[in-house]
This record gives structure tokens, C-alpha cells and sequence, in this order.
């Protein structure tokens, strides 16, 4: 575990020197621990060095943990869920979750809506930036359209956008692109959509430097996955 611990330190040093270089606080970046495939273990010695916000991306691996982390009485984890979340999966996770970060569809927002029953959930507008077939989010160019279309769901309080890049040596053209789509919300639909996921190990410091919020880091704090 003395490896993670130094990952961990070694990550929020790397984002303090990112948001120094760009002017900015590191304190206005959340790092959220992605432990998809990474075992309660290391989980749980994460929380213990002071990590709170945890990220999975499927039903199965968030429940058991977040379960886990209960029992425990590790009580103040956040958890976010930032995979594509199957309508007949919805009623299982809402009751963990603090913020959906990949919200898509207006039928999962439908399902989304029934299942909460008045209460709230934040949730982020995954954006898919480089138009891949393989990954899920809405359309560039019809993001500022498709978060004015959830005004109509009282229960999802939208809080900005999620973007994955395409693989490639030049990811900030893309970053500054979710980066201009989340300054449209904040004018154009909701000034509380401030945040801007977007960043992972490879290129979290690039992200910072366009303006992220949040930056989700999964092997370059728990090392590689089963």
C-alpha cells in the first residue's frame, strides 16, 4: 500500500503545479479516485490517506463497494458514476451515487425522474468530443440543446459536463471544446453548471490547464487493473 500512497501524493502534487501553471488554485479541482476493477483493499487505504471521492462505472462494482465502505463505517465517501448507466440499472444505483457524471439520453433522464420521486440528484451531460461510436455522450454540437431539453426533469439538478477525449497526442483542442460548451450552459442555461470533468492519468495536467474542475484518475493512483 505504500506505493498507492505515494501515487496519491505524487497525483495531487502534479495538480497543484498543473493549476499553479495555469494561474489557478488547486483547491477548486476535485480528484475523483476511479476504482473501477481495483480491489476494496486499496479502496479502502485511499479513504484512509484522506481520497473521499471514488468513481465506478458499472452497477457491479459500485454496490459491493459501496456497501463495503458502510459496513466499514467509512462514512463521509463520496460516490460518482461515470459509466453508461442501463435504465434497468438505475433503481440500484441512484441511492449511492452524489452526481452522475455520464448522463446522455433523455429516456435514461425519464427513468432517472420516476426512480427518484421527488428527491435530487446532480448529474453532469457526458459530451462525446470526438464522436466515437464506442463511447457513449451526446453530440458537440447539440449538448446546449439537449441540457435545456432537462429543465422539463425537476429531480436532476444539472452541474455541467463530462468529456472523454479521443486517443491522441494532442488532447487540449478538445478540452477547450468541453471547456466553451460548459461556459454556453453557465449563460445559456444554468449558471450552477460549473463543473468541467474531464482528464484522466495520461493527460489530467492538460485538462487542468483548459480549465477542469474535476479530474478523474484511476491507474496512476491504484496502479493497473485486474
Amino acid at each position: 500500500m505504500k506505493r498507492l500512497l505515494g501515487a496519491l501524493e505524487e497525483t495531487h502534487a502534479h495538480i497543484e503545479k498543473a493549476a499553479a501553471k495555469a494561474g489557478r488554485s488547486s483547491h477548486e479541482i476535485t480528484l475523483v479516485a476511479v476504482s473501477k476493477r481495483q480491489p476494496i483493499d486499496k479502496c479502502f487505504a485511499a479513504y484512509d490517506a484522506g481520497q473521499r471521492v471514488f468513481a465506478e462505472n458499472t452497477a457491479q462494482e459500485l454496490l459491493p463497494k459501496a456497501e463495503a465502505f458502510k459496513a466499514s463505517g467509512r462514512l463521509d465517501v463520496q460516490w460518482h458514476f461515470v459509466g453508461r448507466l442501463q435504465r434497468n440499472k438505475v433503481r440500484k444505483v441512484v441511492p449511492w451515487i452524489d452526481l452522475l457524471q455520464s448522463l446522455d439520453k433523455i429516456s435514461l433522464a425519464e427513468s432517472l425522474e420516476k426512480e427518484l420521486g421527488g428527491e435530487s440528484l446532480d448529474v453532469l451531460v457526458q459530451v462525446n468530443l470526438g464522436m466515437e461510436s464506442q463511447k457513449g455522450g451526446v453530440c458537440p454540437a447539440d449538448a446546449v440543446d439537449f441540457c435545456q431539453h432537462l429543465s422539463a426533469f425537476k429531480s436532476l439538478k444539472l452541474r455541467g459536463v463530462m468529456g472523454i477525449p479521443p486517443r491522441s497526442d494532442a488532447p487540449r483542442s478538445f478540452f477547450a471544446t468541453l471547456k466553451k460548451i460548459q461556459e454556453m450552459l453557465a449563460t445559456q442555461v444554468d449558471p450552477k453548471c460549473t463543473l468541467l470533468s474531464m482528464g484522466m492519468s495520461n493527460d489530467f495536467e492538460d485538462a487542468i490547464q483548459e480549465g477542469a474542475n474535476m479530474v478523474r484518475i484511476g491507474e496512476g493512483i491504484f496502479g493497473p487493473r485486474a
